[in-house]
């Protein structure tokens, strides 16, 4: 198949919808021979902070000369995004190849696969035939029945801050949601657990003990000599000195220090991981739509969070950064999400809000979300049904000191920024 049609193809697929569960990974993955089977990997769940945390590893292991494979999920504006090796995506041929061969895999299966499951199949075998010494996988949804979860003994398993989300799928409390993602630990492996989830760490450390792991809790506490603005962090952690960031968010430093813990463990197995390599790392590390700065007159940042908690920590960010400033919101939220505890936050933050469609059969849609927003505050909101007009109205009414924030789901994100960059081009 050519790229054109790879991606024609791929959204055919995906009106299988979403399926939970490993017997038609396990069945596609037998079909290609397993290719997970002759890789490391670093595997990685959570509620937020898993992509900024897996992107800190594995450039960590790059400077340390390791071919390194990155998994990755949702993508921001190309599906190639998700399939990345020494921070290089997948070439549009390679990656048309590639699901063309794994295309034919899975006509032979007895039970349609999902895209999800297909993409993820994928991966393995990109990574395996591009040689990659280490992959850092990412789960998409909960952890226990997510595709990912078909490998056998990772290096280690890590696990972000855990909060409530996808709860028709994991659970309606944060225990049982925990023990969802908890489903990625396997018995005797090293388990990195990020020391902010002090609601269920003692579920945590039951399952390990149940399965003789090692557990391994990052020390958020251990920050120290931060220093943070609107255009780096420093901090040191656990006898690291001036550890510096690019990525910037409150959260980040945490997120850093979990990575960080995580990567000692590879270390304690034989990686040739110091100190210094740990810092040109996270100094050189990349995430987008993370509180990214798109401009700073005005101020156009695109944050990714998509849950009340994600967004909690974004508020944070601002009152740190900006104090007493009010924000003027792009907003657009899938319907799944609690609506009514964001709008609830960010109400004490906002002067405007205008609202978008997410590009996504699961968003809220912008009319909708009016009548939400008006039911709990009055602060001026317009719907707008294109995200392009929505970003031009914010760049020709701002003035220099405005404070423009994009948030509220990861599905607009690669859309905004790709707005953002024409309205600037035709000012």
């Amino acid at each position: 198949m050519t790229y054109a049609k790879t991606l024609a193809w791929l959204d055919e697929v995906a009106k299988v919808g979403s399926k939970l569960g490993l017997s038609r990974t396990f069945e596609l993955l037998n079909i290609m021979k397993n290719p997970q089977n002759r890789l490391k990997f670093v595997h990685i769940a959570g509620t937020n902070g898993k992509g900024s945390v897996a992107a800190c590893i594995a450039r960590v292991l790059y400077e340390a000369g390791y071919k390194t494979g990155l998994y990755t999920s949702p993508h921001l504006v190309k599906i190639n995004e998700r399939f990345n090796v020494d921070g290089a995506d997948i070439e549009d041929d390679v990656f048309a190849e590639l699901i063309t061969g794994v295309r034919e895999a899975a006509l032979k299966m007895g039970e349609e696969a999902s895209q999800f499951e297909i993409l993820t199949a994928a991966a393995f075998e990109y990574f395996y035939n591009s040689g990659c010494d280490i992959v850092v996988l990412e789960t998409g949804l909960g952890g226990r029945l997510d595709s990912t979860n078909v490998i056998s003994m990772p290096e280690a398993e890590v696990i972000t801050t855990i909060d409530m989300d996808h709860v028709n799928e994991l659970g309606d409390t944060i225990e049982e949601i925990a023990a969802e993602k908890a489903g990625i630990i396997k018995e005797k492996t090293d388990v990195v657990i990020d020391g902010r989830n002090s609601r269920v760490m003692q579920l945590f450390k039951d399952i390990c003990t149940q399965r003789g792991c090692m557990l391994h809790i990052s020390r958020p506490d251990e920050i120290e000599n931060l220093k943070t603005g609107i255009n780096f962090t420093e901090f040191d952690y656990k006898g690291i000195k001036g550890i510096k960031l690019q990525l910037l968010g409150l959260y980040q430093p945490g997120n850093a220090a979990l990575a960080i813990d995580a990567l000692n463990v590879l270390a304690q197995k034989g990686f040739k991981i110091t100190d210094d390599i740990i810092k040109k790392g996270l100094l050189n590390v990349r995430w987008h739509a993370r509180f990214e700065f798109l401009s700073k007159d005005p101020y156009f940042i695109i944050d990714g969070s998509h849950n009340p908690a994600g967004v909690r920590e974004t508020l944070k960010s601002f009152k740190v950064y900006f104090p007493g400033k009010k924000i003027r919101f792009i907003l657009g939220i899938l319907s799944d999400k609690n609506i009514n505890e964001i709008i609830n936050d960010i109400k004490n933050y906002a002067c405007e809000i205008a609202v978008i469609t997410p590009p996504s059969e699961r968003a809220c849609n912008a009319d909708e979300m009016i009548g939400i927003i008006k039911n709990i505050c009055d602060i001026k909101t317009a719907a707008f049904y294109a995200i392009s007009d929505a970003v031009r109205y914010m760049i020709s009414t701002a003035v220099s000191d405005d404070i423009i924030c994009a948030t509220g789901s990861l599905y607009s994100a690669g859309e905004i920024k790709h707005q953002f960059e024409l309205a600037v081009q035709n000012l």
